[in-house]
């Protein structure tokens, strides 16, 4: 399998993987109150495996700004497209899809997103676990799970910042790269004309010459 292939299949099965995620945290159980015992904790797996698609598709940042970049690129000895028609379309359909899964990813990390409804439900279900524990050993170990908790809401908090950052620079870089090209085809238009404009006047002025030669005859 082309790696252009694997990189399509991965973004599907993310979106694939998160969109699974919001049907299981969706169907989770209320908790119950005391004293009935708790029901296990799939909440911490899910926000671990959310986690892991939200680290799966920055991983692929850098090839989906490669592939973006190709959509115009040209190859410089034959100044053909680098993509045909048929590739371009399948590029543009995996940056629609990649774009797709960012904004769902940046959606489910959002301060009322999937991942604070889990680690909401993790940190009520560390309380009732306190509230449960009668040994020592067990509540510092509860205590040390809520300060983890704390720590990865903190962790969430910036990296959906640090995204949003990258990702307004990866747009401004993009902007500039744009531009710049902008401005080589319009010095290389110029340029051409004024080669033209030389050529065409050393023609004329040659067959001036050649005309009072032949007359001075």
């Amino acid at each position: 399998m082309s790696e252009f292939r694997k990189t399509t299949a991965t973004v599907t099965t993310l979106r694939t993987t998160l969109h699974d995620l919001h049907e299981t945290a969706s169907t989770l159980p209320p908790l119950p109150p005391p004293p009935q015992p708790l029901p296990p904790a799939p909440s911490v797996a899910l926000s671990r495996q959310l986690n892991e698609v939200s680290e799966s598709a920055g991983a692929l940042s850098d090839k989906m700004d490669t592939y973006r970049s190709r959509l115009t690129a040209v190859d410089p000895v034959t100044g053909q497209a680098r993509y045909g028609d048929k590739m371009k379309k399948s590029v543009s359909a995996l940056l629609e899809d990649y774009a797709a899964l960012t904004a769902e990813l940046e959606s489910a990390f959002e301060e009322d997103g999937l991942m604070s409804v889990l680690v909401a439900r993790e940190s009520s279900e560390a309380s009732l676990r306190l509230a449960y524990s009668a040994a020592a050993e067990e509540r510092r170990q509860e205590e040390e799970r809520l300060a983890e908790i704390k720590a990865e809401e903190e962790r969430i908090a910036s990296l959906t910042e640090q995204q949003r950052r990258e990702e307004k620079e990866a747009q401004e870089r993009e902007e500039l790269r744009l531009k710049a090209e902008e401005a080589r085809r319009v010095k290389a238009e110029r340029e051409e004309r004024e080669r033209e404009r030389k050529e065409r006047e050393a023609k004329e002025k040659a067959e001036k010459d050649e005309e009072e030669e032949h007359d001075e005859l």
